[in-house]
């Protein structure tokens, strides 16, 4: 007799119900983990990709136009993506991705590092002999915790850059001017442009000047400060920044004209040393910067191995932060003792503030 087979269903056994339980749960969790992992790769690409165009634009024999130009300003940001990058690509064994990473680091390490050997060659604790401030004062924006963090410095040369008249108003105001009773300036209203430009001095100045940058209508401010018997000159600097087209063309012409008074300078007999600071609007990943460096000046930053500091965005601008404003020395027995920023309210730059020994 056959045995009947019943239509019903088995009841499932333990092992069956703690498939059920946990099927839906690890499900889960796999698709995020994917989700990730795609997002990751995608970021890895995305890295890859803006570190290898970062790389090449340094490989350009030629200033690059505006973005490309921005971009290669943040050359150092790109190198350090590139090394987060090329870890995780290693851990992902993604070899593709890995690859271009490390070719891209090749080219952004020694550029970002450049300043190390100078750095490491640098040697401290050695007689302070002139302190000099540069700011960039932002034209618009006359502030006075501005004006009395310069009065308060203890400077003995000030470099000005965007000395607007609105400005002139404050320094007298805050007791900057009285503090400082030697100068050269050319003030211009902010209603006009921001290109107004000035050195203040404690100490005596032998000549003085205000001249065209690069044959444009831009002026820059020098000064031959006496420094006990030894002779320094200084210059204010303010270029335009590279934007568009027109300004790429000033801006090169401005940087052109700085090297020939740099080399200048540095072959005057009758200087002991030279100070180019200011804002430059130009980072040092610029070839620009890195050409009037070449002349035989030295960043103040990037001697005592500060090549990372920046001074601009000061202000709440979601910018990765460059520095723009650079103070560069030259001539017999200079050294750079220290270098800080300041605070700087109110401008969208952060003074610099260098310490210098001169030769005896």
């Amino acid at each position: 007799m056959e045995r009947a087979v019943s239509s019903q269903p088995s009841e499932p056994g333990v092992a069956d119900l703690e498939k059920i339980t946990t099927a839906a749960p690890a499900s889960a969790r796999e698709r995020v983990r994917a989700r990730v992992l795609r997002s990751v790769d995608s970021w890895l690409v995305v890295v890859a990709v803006g570190a290898l165009l970062v790389a090449s634009l340094r490989l350009m024999p030629f200033q690059t136009p505006f973005p490309l130009s921005a971009i290669e300003a943040e050359a150092r940001w790109a190198g350090a993506a590139a090394i987060v990058g090329l870890a995780i690509a290693l851990l992902r064994r993604s070899r593709r991705t890995a690859l271009a990473l490390g070719a891209s680091l090749v080219v952004l390490v020694p550029w970002s590092l450049e300043w190390l050997p100078a750095a490491l060659a640098h040697e401290g604790g050695r007689h302070v002999d002139l302190r000099v401030l540069t700011t960039n004062l932002l034209a618009p924006s006359p502030t006075p915790a501005l004006a009395r963090e310069i009065r308060d410095s203890e400077a003995d040369v000030v470099l000005v850059q965007e000395a607007s008249d609105e400005w002139w108003d404050v320094l007298e105001a805050e007791g900057v001017l009285a503090r400082y009773p030697h100068r050269v300036e050319e003030t211009h209203s902010f209603r006009e442009d921001y290109m107004g430009i000035a050195i203040l001095s404690r100490l005596p100045i032998v000549r003085s000047g205000v001249a065209r940058l690069g044959g444009t209508y831009v002026p820059y401010a020098w000064a031959d400060v006496l420094v006990g018997e030894r002779t320094v000159r200084v210059l204010s600097i303010h270029t335009w920044p590279p934007y568009v087209p027109e300004l790429l063309e000033l801006h090169l012409r401005q940087m052109a004209h700085l090297r020939a008074l740099a080399r200048a300078d540095l072959a005057d007999p009758a200087l002991d040393a030279v100070i180019f600071a200011g804002d430059y609007n130009a980072s040092p990943m610029s070839r620009q910067y890195r050409l009037l460096r070449d002349t035989g000046l030295v960043s103040a930053h990037e001697r005592v191995g500060r090549g990372f500091a920046t001074t601009w965005p000061n202000l709440a601008v979601p910018i990765p932060p460059m520095r723009l404003d650079h103070v560069l020395v030259g001539g017999r027995g200079v050294e750079v003792v220290s270098v800080r920023e300041g605070i700087g309210e109110g401008s969208d730059h952060l003074p610099v503030f260098v310490e210098l020994s001169l030769a005896p």
